[in-house]
This record gives structure tokens, sequence and C-alpha cells, in this order.
């Protein structure tokens, strides 16, 4: 396809995106968003009343109305137009993410297909967006890489199941432990992780060494302007609501295309084949099932191998998408419902992602979790109910089957250069700061130099270190373990 075609298609996504206020860049950030939020109307000044799944009734009674009923269908424009705005800014994190987790580019778009539409009917938080995130796509990258693609499958279904049994044994409540501190040491060691991630497209093709001069000069060129325009856009733009990354992405990937630029674009299926002829189905995901096909991976050893990683994968999947309910519950607020039944909630959205995550799995993806700037993007723009999410699955889905050969001709390069703002953006900088000039004040524990702000500092610190030289769940695990134990020892 020549570049002249594929202009006017990309020009017209961009200007799919609604007027509402957006982000251009996700934050992973989850106890910052009581910052985000007070920009969201309460009550009855814009963002309608949100009906729970398994709480929710009339005032005048009790309502067993199964879930897809509970949107507010008189404002389906509102949720569509909310959906669609979602959408075309996850379609960039959603490739980018699948470069990092190591497999096709198509399988990070189906991976948020599939998750995000399972979850939802199934029961997740109405208006909470789920689909491939950089918390999972991070630790199944390190798998994808040393072992193999065919034991990602295997990894999210394990995932899967420790999420269930979490869900059901009632664990949502637990997301109380998890302090500031820890929160931003698991930032800081996703954001490091992120960052690193993005260096291999430097790297020349037998890993060895960096790439020559003319294809360096180039990747670093457009990895750089990507940046630039991911990060300018939205002060440069009139009014909100821009899918900036995703217009950056275009601008990069037109320029690198009119100028010829030796640089490393993906390939998606037909694309490769330059197949603008190719059936619309041919990119369609195929059911894979448990193993792929491949029969010895039903062992002990693939479960020995698998476990860490799926370990890993389900606690930072539980930890985002429990930290994605309570935006939606600050947004919306939980006035008319007892704590037992806000627990019920997050419990009930557990099941219903490991249901999606396991969906997709077995489709051939790597599933994901709820995400905490798309979500509160689709709150922003009025996005409370159902429907949204499924016009944002919709539209992800319909992006592939028609936009595919495009999506093909993006470089890795300007990938790079939103992930690389993503990642900047996802380290605490302030918060870190401050916990280190803080940490010769505060009250000490009988007389110990040891105070309760150094022990904060020491839990950011080893979550920070662990999560990212080590594993991003046991990080979480430690973190919280010196913060609650260690001035119990000190006391005694």
């Amino acid at each position: 396809m020549h570049v002249r075609n594929s202009i006017p298609v990309f020009a017209a996504i961009c200007c799919l995106a609604s007027s509402s206020e957006g982000l251009g860049v996700a934050s992973f950030s989850g106890h910052a968003s009581s910052l985000l939020l007070s920009k969201i109307p309460r009550g009855g000044g814009g963002t309608p009343k949100l009906k729970t799944a398994s709480t929710d009734a009339p005032q005048d009674g009790a309502d067993d109305t199964p879930i897809l009923t509970k949107s507010k269908f008189t404002n389906v424009v509102t949720e569509s137009l909310s959906g669609t705005t979602v959408a075309l800014t996850s379609i960039p994190a959603s490739i980018a993410f699948a470069t990092i987790a190591g497999v096709d580019p198509l399988v990070g778009i189906w991976s948020s297909v599939v998750l995000g539409a399972v979850s939802s009917i199934a029961g997740l938080r109405a208006g909470l967006v789920a689909g491939a995130a950089g918390v999972v796509a991070v630790p199944l990258g390190k798998i994808v890489r040393s072992s193999g693609v065919k034991y990602m499958g295997p990894t999210i279904l394990l995932a899967s199941l420790m999420e269930l049994i979490f869900g059901l044994a009632k664990g949502g409540r637990l997301i109380n432990l998890v302090s500031d501190p820890v929160m931003t040491g698991f930032l800081n060691g996703l954001g490091c992780l992120l960052l690193k991630s993005q260096l291999d497209i430097f790297r020349a093709v037998d890993g060895v060494g960096l790439l020559p001069r003319p294809e360096l000069m180039a990747t670093g060129g457009i990895t750089a302007l990507t940046a630039v325009l991911t990060i300018f856009l939205p002060k440069l733009l009139p009014g909100n609501g821009w899918p900036c990354s995703l217009m950056a992405i275009v601008a990069s990937t037109v320029l690198a295309r009119v100028m010829h630029l030796p640089i490393s674009t993906l390939t998606i299926g037909s694309s490769s084949t330059g197949g603008v002829d190719q059936s619309w189905y041919s990119s369609l995901p195929s059911f894979v099932g448990l193993t792929g096909g491949d029969s010895s991976l039903l062992t002990v050893k693939t479960l020995q191998l698998v476990a860490p990683a799926a370990f890993s994968i389900a606690v930072i999947s539980i930890l985002e998408t429990l930290l994605a309910v309570k935006v939606v519950d600050d947004a919306v607020g939980t006035t008319d419902e007892t704590t037992d039944d806000a627990d019920a909630v997050k419990n009930k959205s557990l099941m219903a992602m490991s249901a999606g995550n396991a969906l997709s799995a077995l489709f051939g993806g790597f599933g994901g979790c709820g995400l905490i700037p798309q979500t509160f993007l689709n709150l922003q723009s009025g996005g409370t109910g159902v429907t949204s999410v499924l016009v944002y699955t919709a539209v992800m889905a319909l992006s592939v089957l028609f936009f595919a050969p495009l999506i093909g001709m993006i470089p890795y390069a300007s990938l790079a250069g939103v992930m690389g703002v993503v990642a900047f953006n996802t380290i605490q900088w302030k918060p870190t700061i401050k916990s280190i000039t803080r940490a010769n004040k505060g009250v000490k524990f009988l007389g110990s130099p040891i105070n309760k702000i150094s022990i904060d500092l020491m839990a950011l610190v080893a979550a920070s270190l662990i999560c990212f030289k080590v594993d991003m769940g046991t990080g979480i695990i430690v973190g919280i373990m010196i913060e609650k134990i260690l001035p119990t020892l000190l006391l005694k």
C-alpha cells in the first residue's frame, strides 16, 4: 500500500475521537488517582450515577436484571463516543505491549478485545476498562524470551486460575494492605522495566552491538520525534480529548514512509505480503486451546517453569484491577453500598477478569487487567456503563479487521517513543524524592533511629529494586512485609 493511501485513512482514525478531555499518555499510578478524579463531575453535575453488577436496584425495590441492562441506553451516544475515544488511545499501547511481550502486534489488540468484552459481560465493574497492560507484558516477555512463546498460554491460564481463586476467597479487601510507599516502589520498578524494554530497538539483529549507523540514526530520530509529539501535542492542540499518542505515531510513520528511512516496521499477517487484497478474516484470532496443540506442555515441568511468572502476573493484575475499581468507586460514589457490597463488587470484578484472561489465552492472547488510565478517560468522557466498554472493544476489533495493513507500516521506533514517555511518567519522581528528603523526620520507635518515614522509604526502595531486578509480585509482597512487620519487631 502506498503512503498516499494511508494518510487519509490514518487521519480519519484520528478525527473519530470525541472532544472530551483525555489522557494522551498512560500512567499506571493508582494512589494518585484521587487527584485526577477531582476533575470528574459528581452527582447530577454530568457523570451519571453508576449501577454496580451486584447491588444495583431501583429505589422502589430489588432488581435482579442482568448486568447488560444496567447501562443507561438513553445515554448511548455519550457512551459510544467515550468508548471510541478510549479505543483510539488504547491501540498504540496494545501494539506496544505486544512487542514487549515478544508476540505479534495484533495479539495485543485481540487480547484487549477479548478480555474487555468477556470481562464486562461476566460482571466487571461497570465503566471499568480492561485490556492489554504493561504490568502483564513485562513479566510475560521474560518467559517468552527465555523459554519460547509456546509457554505464553499456560502462563496466562495459570495466572487466571490464581485470580479466580483470589476472587472466590473474597480477597478484594486486601488491597488496603498496599500503602502509598509500596505502590510508589511498584510503579518505579515497572517504569524502569518499561524503559529498559524499549532499548532493544537500538540493538543489532544478532543482539550484539548497536544497529548500523544509518539505521541507528533513523531509529533514534523517529523515537525522539514521536516522544516529543506525544508530550507537546496536548499542550498545542485546542480543546481536549485528542488521541495524541496515536497522532504522534501517525505523523512519525508517515514521515518514515515519505523519507524512505532504513527503519524496522511491524509485520502483521497480510501486511508483510502487501496484502490489501487479502481477506478481512485473515486477521481474526483462532482457538489454540490449553497448549496451542503441543501436548508436551501438559507436564509438571511446564507448571514449575511458568508458575513464578504466572504468580507475578496474577498479583499485579489483581492489584491493578482493584485500583481501577477504586477509581470508579471514587468517581461515581458508593454511598448506597455497605462495605460488604463494595467488597463483593471487587471480588466479582476479579472473577470476571479471570474469565476474560482465560478466554484470551485460549484464543492465543496474553490477557491483561483493569486499566487505570483508560478507566479514568472513560469516566471523564461520560462512559460509566457497560456500553462504553463494549464499544471500546468493538472499535479495537474493527481497527484490526480493516486497518491491519496500515498498522504493519508503523515503525518500532514510533512505539518506543510513546512507551518511553509512558515509562518516564510511570516512575513516581516527586513522591520518591519527597520520601528521601523526609526520611530523617518523624516519630521514632522507642528511641530507635529508624522512624515511620524511614520505614516507608525502606519499603519504597525495596519494592522498587525487587520489582525491577527480581519480580514485581515479590517486590510488592516484600514492601508490604517491611511496612507491617518491621515496626512490630522494633517495638518488641
